[in-house]
């Protein structure tokens, strides 16, 4: 429950399943970062759901923070995908026209891809990313947290395979 709205976990998979297919459909790959920009709600539980289900790599966003700073981390982190609602674009818009590239979803209309609902098998390691969080950083430049399905924390350093320091 959420405010006046409420999903059975059956619902809020199905939700969750049709989502991380439409990241897949759009060629999210494994650990492929896919930034969050939403408020706290069910559709963020989904979203965040899906991109785990999706073998992705969570990048948390508040859509409050100002438009240098989601640019920063978005280019820190090697994003180029974002789930997002429409009332949460206000200063993502702004730190978007400043990165070319990048693919924007909104959450409802994943939803309404025709996609199916059900699980999708796919496999996540142990040692897969789950998540990158940043933090002020000592010098106020935002710094780059990793942890992986395990627990297990990186450093904000770990070579990644991809791309490189995060």
């Amino acid at each position: 429950m959420c405010g006046d709205r409420q999903l059975t976990y059956r619902e809020l998979n199905a939700r969750a399943n049709r989502l991380a297919r439409a990241l897949l459909a759009r060629g999210l790959g494994r650990e492929g970062v896919v930034a969050v920009v939403a408020e706290r709600n069910l559709d963020w539980l989904a979203a965040v759901l899906a991109v785990f289900k999706a073998g992705g790599v969570y990048l948390p966003i508040e859509p409050h923070f100002p438009a240098d700073r989601i640019a920063a981390m978005l280019s820190r982190a090697g994003c180029g995908l974002v789930l997002t609602e429409p009332a949460s674009t206000a200063t993502l818009d702004q730190a978007l026209r400043s990165l070319p590239g990048f693919r924007l979803l909104f959450v409802e209309a994943g939803y309404g891809e025709d996609h199916a609902d059900g699980n999708l098998g796919v496999d996540v390691a142990p040692d897969q990313l789950a998540y990158i969080y940043f933090t002020s950083g000592s010098t106020g430049e935002p710094k780059g947290a990793m942890c992986e399905h395990a627990g297990h924390g990186q450093s904000s350093v770990r070579q990644d395979r991809r791309s490189g320091d995060r």
